[in-house]
């Protein structure tokens, strides 16, 4: 009985990955859904915090923000780097390998004796990795100088790395000689008293410029990784895991550039940036492999999704985990993240099955 249940799961999750490639509109229409939800909702998830920065304080640098509604942010972002773990580890990486492997049995990718599939991966993860540090550098280089120019006896710690870290808004973090700690995505902005008004719009103009720049390049990775997704579940699956992150960042970014006091107008402009940069990405995809597996597409999108893979591995452990260091709760909302897509992820059928069919088959033959 067992048996022939199973065998039943599997013929319907072999039915809609073949009637996905007969008629690839659906997933080519659930593509194009994803670029609109996800354009549409992140826009308004930064503007909110734009809209109601004087209500709230955020603006003010004082020390009196809510300390719950930090940690209830801290929890989201928890909760959104659970997901993401869950999708990079059981979705995306498995498929990759399997891509990786079908095209390599068609003498289509060469055959090395190393994984290839993991290269792929490790490209991505170290191409974010030296974004992330170029614009480090370049932003402490600048603030360094200005900060230095007036208050010469101040010091000022700052990271694109860990935008939620202010106490004054988005998320919980302390800083210590010469070293930030905290979570999520971002930097810790100047005192007020550091530099003079002209210097501070220029400070927190390219500061939000150089964050939003940093966070959209793995945006729009994560939006590839949508793109090249081969079936209708797939997209929407992926969606879920990117949305949950994609979401709770724009918020903060909103929060982050209220607290640094950068201009109404340029605020706007980062966030409608930061919102576009996705469903880009998702467009690409779509320009790649249409409505086909990546694996049908030739090599070019299997490796890209493998340097998507990697730049989600980065963002999974280095500016979430990492920084996401607040307390069992911390713990229990990753957890919570990574059993929720675990869950989806076994109803949804995709467990030992990732959508690579190797001959494109027109007909589907029932078990």
């Amino acid at each position: 009985m067992t048996t022939q249940q199973e065998d039943t799961g599997s013929g319907q999750k072999m039915a809609i990955l073949v009637e996905d490639i007969i008629n690839p509109s659906t997933v080519l229409m659930a593509k194009a859904v994803t670029m609109v939800v996800l354009c549409v909702v992140s826009t308004i998830m930064g503007i909110i915090p734009i809209q109601l920065g004087k209500c709230f304080k955020w603006g003010t640098h004082d020390k009196t923000g809510n300390p719950r509604s930090s940690r209830i942010v801290g929890m989201l972002l928890g909760f959104g780097g659970g997901v993401l773990f869950c999708t990079t580890f059981l979705h995306m990486l498995p498929e990759v390998v399997e891509s990786v492997e079908l095209l390599t049995e068609r003498k289509e990718l060469p055959k090395f004796n190393f994984p290839l599939a993991e290269v792929f991966v490790c490209t991505g993860f170290f191409i974010m990795y030296l974004v992330e540090e170029i614009v480090h550098t370049k932003l402490r280089h600048r603030e360094h100088h200005v900060a230095h120019q007036h208050h010469p006896e101040k010091d000022v710690n700052h990271s694109t790395n860990d935008l939620v870290e202010n106490n004054e808004g988005c998320a919980v973090g302390h800083v210590h000689h010469g070293h930030s700690h905290g979570y999520g995505h971002g930097h810790t902005h100047l005192p007020a008293a550091t530099i003079n008004d002209n210097h501070d719009f220029v400070i927190s103009s390219l500061r939000g410029l150089l964050i939003v720049l940093g966070l959209s390049v793995h945006e729009l990775f994560e939006g590839l990784a949508i793109g090249l997704e081969g079936s209708a579940n797939d997209v929407w699956y992926m969606f879920a895991a990117v949305s949950a992150h994609k979401f709770v960042i724009a918020f903060c970014i909103g929060v982050e550039l209220v607290a640094s006091r950068t201009h109404q107008c340029l605020s706007i402009i980062y966030v409608c940036t930061f919102a576009i940069v996705s469903p880009m990405g998702i467009g690409i995809g779509m320009l790649l492999v249409g409505g086909d597996t990546p694996a049908a597409s030739g090599p070019l999108p299997v490796i890209l999704q493998g340097i998507a893979t990697g730049t989600l591995l980065y963002v999974v452990f280095f500016e979430i985990l990492h920084h996401n260091r607040d307390g069992l709760h911390q713990y229990l909302s990753i957890i919570v993240g990574f059993i929720l897509m675990f869950g989806l992820q076994i109803a949804n059928g995709e467990l030992g099955s990732y959508g690579v069919l190797p001959d494109k088959p027109n007909v589907f033959i029932a078990s």
